[in-house]
């Protein structure tokens, strides 16, 4: 499974492997104190939902995967 090399930007959706009915908005990028980047993502469906998660972790973990292109959603 090849993975992106680009950064996700503000918008940019994800899946996790176990519920693919489950879309993940992309909204805050940040660099945490152990110098690590983060990235904020926030259910698409319900927008209480929000989690933090390393980049590494989500980019290359194996548990989410880029969505659809945004522009695709609306």
């Amino acid at each position: 499974m090849a993975r992106s090399q680009n950064p996700p930007e503000v918008g940019t959706r994800y899946r996790h492997r176990d519920f693919p009915y489950i879309v993940w908005e992309a909204v805050e990028q940040y660099a945490g104190v152990d110098g690590l980047p983060y990235v904020v993502l926030r259910n698409v469906s319900d927008r209480t939902w929000q989690k933090t998660l390393s980049l590494n972790e989500l980019e290359r973990g194996g548990q989410y995967s880029r969505a659809l292109d945004r522009l695709q959603f609306r």
